[in-house]
């Protein structure tokens, strides 16, 4: 029986950024070799101790961590040591191995970051198995389910997987649905995401980063606008305690300024975000705190969205003259001209 891994007492707390680092210290672990694979393949998938299964999915996460970038491809791509498949199968139960799941996952995010690997991922029919299965751990009530997002959006950054991943659903009973009414289509998953309480910061973190690439497709964003994500999203941004100055970048409130401000773009989702508030949640915030949009979001969307809403409404009521005079302000005082923005004077103008 191979000993790659010596299990301590205390519990790996991995977070986000672990993903691209080396293995927790609460572990020691020998260092392994692509010649390993093999072997740690056959104990992730037919060993029935825990610390076994758990000790080989800690060794392949390590073949292609931050320290191992040059094992990512050929652990993929070469056809030698087939990986994928079998970590995908750590993925299918959510009650055994809970560890191991954890490390599978981590492992298939350092594999996603390749663009070969997303090439390769995003054939079929490993394409619907990483979303069909990926989607089953973002279901999971656990702490370590954000995982799952965090591969997801790695994925996403190819076209062709963000303009397919949210249109797919499950098979049910031998037959096709939409996403909008299958309950285990990655859409609906991740609806429930913002619809359940409590849910774990994390996972509403990555769950929100994963959305904003998505949305950047007008059919993702057709989609997403009919459930109940932009409602939950809008709101969020409006309640919440964190001051905008300590916004960061990638965090839950940076992502969902992101997200609005790409539905506004699409007429169908701009339609919704406004009936849901989002105009006069915008200018609130930029009136509070006018330094909250400079450096992670781009203000252009927002700007057409104000001129094309005065066209279309063929006037303006309150609520555009406000938007405008807010924005035209958030420009101006943070050191821009409105000539930087080609629709800022159409905005002003409103007034």
């Amino acid at each position: 029986m191979l000993s790659f891994f010596r299990k301590n007492n205390e519990e790996d707390k991995t977070t986000a950024k672990d993903a691209e680092k080396s293995s927790s210290p609460n572990t020691t672990v020998k260092t392994p070799s692509l010649d390993d694979i093999p072997n740690l393949i056959d104990l992730l998938i037919n060993s029935e101790d825990e610390h076994d299964a758990t000790a080989a999915a800690q060794c392949i996460y390590k073949l292609c961590d931050i320290n191992h970038k040059y094992n990512r491809v050929p652990m993929i791509c070469s056809g030698k040591y087939n990986v994928l498949i079998p970590l995908l199968q750590c993925l299918a139960e959510e009650s055994k191995f809970r560890s191991r799941r954890k490390f599978a996952c981590l492992a298939l995010s350092n594999l996603s970051l390749s663009e070969r690997n997303k090439e390769f991922m995003a054939r079929e029919p490993f394409s619907k198995d990483i979303i069909d299965s990926v989607s089953k751990v973002i279901a999971y009530n656990e702490y370590d389910s954000y995982l799952g997002c965090i591969c997801l959006l790695n994925l996403s950054l190819l076209e062709t997987s963000n303009k397919t991943m949210l249109q797919h659903s499950p098979i049910t009973n031998g037959k096709h649905t939409s996403p909008l009414d299958s309950p285990n289509s990655l859409l609906r998953v991740l609806e429930r995401i913002f619809t359940t309480f409590p849910v774990a910061p994390l996972k509403l973190q990555w769950a929100c980063g994963l959305i904003k690439n998505l949305v950047e497709s007008e059919e993702n964003a057709v989609l997403i606008a009919q459930t109940k994500i932009p409602k939950c999203i809008v709101d969020h941004a409006r309640t919440t305690i964190v001051n905008p100055y300590q916004w960061k970048r990638n965090s839950t409130e940076a992502f969902s300024v992101q997200i609005i401000l790409s539905l506004l773009q699409w007429p169908q989702s701009r339609k919704v975000l406004i009936d849901v508030g989002a105009i006069e949640m915008i200018s609130i915030m930029a009136k509070r705190e006018i330094q909250a949009f400079d450096g992670f979001v781009n203000i252009q969307p927002f700007l057409n969205l104000l001129t094309r809403s005065h066209r279309e409404s063929r006037g303006y009521n309150d609520t555009f003259k406000t938007s405008a005079l807010v924005t035209a302000e958030v420009i101006v005082q943070n050191n821009h001209t409105l000539s930087d923005y080609p629709l800022a004077t159409a905005v002003v103008s409103l007034e």
